[in-house]
């Protein structure tokens, strides 16, 4: 194969460009159709980027001439798995090592186990090479080609020279995708884009109707007394991952952790939008009960007694934003249905139900809610009438005259 000269003008345009393209897949896609028409016989280009993510450890997207761009997620776990070990990353990630590989036709003894894709894919050459980020630290690009001679020697020296642009491109994208990732890990999947989006003052935010959702945990004082600090980190992970994941699922947002109690919201704009998000509260709340009932099948089953969690439901509408300090902001809800959502909470202590919720919620709902009775709470300007998920009825909806009675009962 005659070797082709190292054409500047692609670096140049890496430098120009790759930092304009919103997503990393549209770069190297961009990229993969440039070296085509350059002349270098590239039909397969990925990224591999480990990021900062409580689940996963890396994400690699992937190129492929002819089929577009796809995404591939790699667990934390990866790290001790030999599809990883056995892995030319493997060697770029822990010794900044280029790896090259010629994809013989036929396996041969101790191979990487990426070959059998790539020889199924009819890959006669493959390189891994290192991507050195700002910090020091190495992630990768890898190229492949399908031409019976593989890559050239001008191939490899086209590659070399635009490894330091692309590696800039790639970290760009990585600040992105981990500031996003982080953002949603701790403040919440809608809330972080506002706050990328420049929602970062104080007050900044916006008035809106939610369904207030609270959880607290019982009997978690006692424990407390009777286990070690790791034992009780989790206990509580296991009840934050039932709250969390029975909201999420149903289209809530999980705004904070206070303590052992778990502030959501449902948000809705019109009373098509508020029935959907009351209903869905309500199957969250529901669910989330039945996930914690699973504790007895955990290691930490000796809790299983001691256990239990109160949730509230009412609706309203908050000011959903920043509040706090010059320079250390909460992002959150604040307003007076947030208080009565979270005083009806102390009421499910006291009337020994595990999920409570309000008049004005049940409005919305169309769950069947049983009337608990008339209750003054701390800090709210009047009583509140309180409801119980009705215990034959509680997922099916109610007969519409016992629905109409429980609305307008004086």
């Amino acid at each position: 194969m005659t070797a082709q000269p190292v054409d500047l003008g692609l670096r140049d345009w890496i430098l120009d460009h790759g930092h304009r393209n919103a997503d990393l897949g549209d770069f190297i896609a961009a990229l993969g159709e440039k070296l085509i028409a350059t002349g270098i016989p590239v039909y397969r280009i990925s990224s591999g980027i480990p990021i900062l993510h409580p689940l996963i450890r890396a994400e690699s997207t992937l190129w492929v001439e002819g089929e577009g761009v796809s995404m591939r997620q790699f667990p934390q776990a990866l790290a001790e798995d030999s599809m990883f070990t056995n892995s030319p990353l493997y060697d770029v990630y822990t010794r900044g090592e280029t790896v090259r590989v010629a994809v013989s036709p036929t396996p041969e003894p101790g191979e990487y186990g990426i070959l059998a894709d790539l020889r199924a894919e009819g890959a006669t050459d493959y390189i891994a090479f290192p991507l050195i980020f700002s910090d020091g630290s190495y992630k990768s690009m890898t190229l492949a080609t399908r031409h019976p001679d593989g890559f050239s020697d001008g191939h490899i020296a086209q590659f070399d020279s635009i490894l330091s642009p692309v590696a800039m491109v790639f970290e760009i994208h990585a600040h992105r995708r981990s500031a996003t990732t982080l953002l949603s890990t701790y403040i919440g999947r809608r809330t972080a884009p506002r706050v990328l989006a420049g929602e970062i003052r104080r007050g900044d935010g916006q008035q809106i109707e939610a369904v207030i959702w609270f959880s607290d945990l019982r009997g978690f004082t006692d424990l407390s007394g009777r286990f070690g600090p790791r034992e009780l980190v989790d206990v509580l992970d296991f009840y934050f991952e039932a709250m969390t994941e029975a909201v999420e699922a149903r289209g809530g947002e999980i705004l904070k952790f206070i303590g052992d109690a778990v502030l959501a919201i449902f948000t809705y704009a019109n009373e098509h939008e508020a029935r959907e998000a009351a209903n869905s509260a309500v199957e969250a709340a529901l669910g989330a009960l039945e996930a914690l009932e699973q504790i007895n099948e955990t290691e930490m089953s000796c809790c299983a007694g001691d256990l239990s969690v109160g949730i509230s439901l009412h609706v309203g509408a908050v000011f959903y934003g920043n509040v706090g300090g010059r320079d250390r902001l909460d992002f959150t809800v604040i307003g007076e249905a947030v208080n009565v959502g979270s005083r009806l909470n102390g009421l499910t202590r006291d009337l020994g139900h595990p999920i409570l919720a309000s008049e004005d919620f049940i409005e919305y709902a169309d769950h069947g809610f049983a009337e608990v009775g008339t209750y003054s709470l701390k800090g709210v300007r009047r009583p509140q009438r309180v409801y119980h998920p009705a215990p034959a009825a509680a997922l099916a909806p109610p007969p519409l005259e016992l629905a109409q009675s429980a609305i307008s009962r004086p």
